[in-house]
């Protein structure tokens, strides 16, 4: 079995010398107010723990709460009283809440109007395991294969780490079967004409701890420095991959350009509700790309030992 994270590893541990910083401060430093002071915003989500415990325990509550429910606020409250867990990670439950309410109410696009999770209400499918079959010993692909592949297909955005993913990497030709789980897959619009899309959440900490943080720190360039130091660039080609076979057997009429849409990668730290800033067209802690329709067909074949 193969999944993104196994092959992250591997790029990642020949490959070293990678530019990659870490996850726990902004790259560039806070930006400055007229005043020359930095510009800051609170949120109730910023002081909580740090740490791959807590993350999961997040991502278990967004996997339980039903957004799909009139009064998502009380259910809110009452996944997180029911998991009883809160207090095991120093957190008030009261303050979870709040964090994670304005969290829901935070449009994932830079129009006050757009979506947010409590608006897409029942249109997802929350933790969506999917398993597709590897290229045979006939046709074997590596992972530089696919590394390779997303560098030449893709812009600017991420064409530098794919690069250096395909530069670090000396592991053997994959088989079996590719395996994942996706945080959420939702739909924009009916099922037929609507587009679809991965949500995953992330409580990474792109702050010095504490309850206040530069705005910048969930700003896009804080954010495109997380997702490349965390492989999510090559877990969001992988999943859109899955999307894409997924929809192919099932969605009548598939069109990979008007079905598939943005991927939304949501660092839940930095969404503070409608009042969140957007800063040059970007939302902050809402981070949306998608890998073009050739990339994701050429990289679902190259993954099956098409040519």
């Amino acid at each position: 079995r193969w999944s993104y994270s196994s092959l992250s590893k591997g790029a990642r541990a020949n490959n070293e010398g990678s530019a990659r910083g870490g996850n726990d401060e902004t790259p560039g430093g806070p930006e400055l107010g007229e005043d020359g002071s930095p510009q800051t915003f609170e949120g109730p989500l910023l002081g909580m723990q740090a740490g791959a415990d807590f993350g999961t325990f997040v991502h278990e509550l967004f996997e339980v709460i039903d957004l799909s429910l009139p009064d998502v606020d009380a259910e809110v409250r009452t996944v997180i009283e029911t998991s009883g867990r809160a207090v095991s990670f120093d957190a008030d439950p009261e303050v979870l809440a709040q964090g994670l309410v304005l969290a829901i109410d935070t449009p994932l696009t830079a129009a006050a109007e757009g979506p947010t999770l409590r608006s897409i209400g029942s249109s997802c499918l929350n933790e969506l395991v999917f398993h597709f079959p590897l290229a045979d010993g006939n046709s074997p692909v590596t992972p530089s294969d696919l590394f390779e592949l997303a560098a030449e297909h893709e812009d600017d955005q991420f064409s530098d780490y794919f690069k250096a993913l395909a530069a670090g990497n000396r592991m053997s030709a994959m088989a079996g079967l590719m395996t994942g789980s996706i945080d959420s897959v939702i739909r924009l619009g009916d099922a037929s004409n609507g587009t679809y899309g991965v949500i995953d959440y992330k409580t990474n900490r792109l702050h010095r701890p504490g309850d206040v943080a530069p705005i910048s720190a969930y700003g896009y360039e804080s954010m495109k420095h997380a997702m490349e130091h965390g492989d999510y660039p090559l877990q969001i080609l992988v999943y859109n991959v899955a999307l894409h076979r997924m929809l192919q057997l099932r969605l009548a009429g598939y069109d990979i350009d008007r079905h598939i849409g943005d991927s939304n990668y949501l660092f839940v730290r930095g969404m503070i509700g409608p009042d969140t800033e957007v800063i040059d067209g970007q939302r902050n802690g809402v981070f949306a790309w998608r890998p073009s329709s050739e990339l994701i067909v050429a990289a679902s074949k190259l993954l099956g030992g098409q040519s």
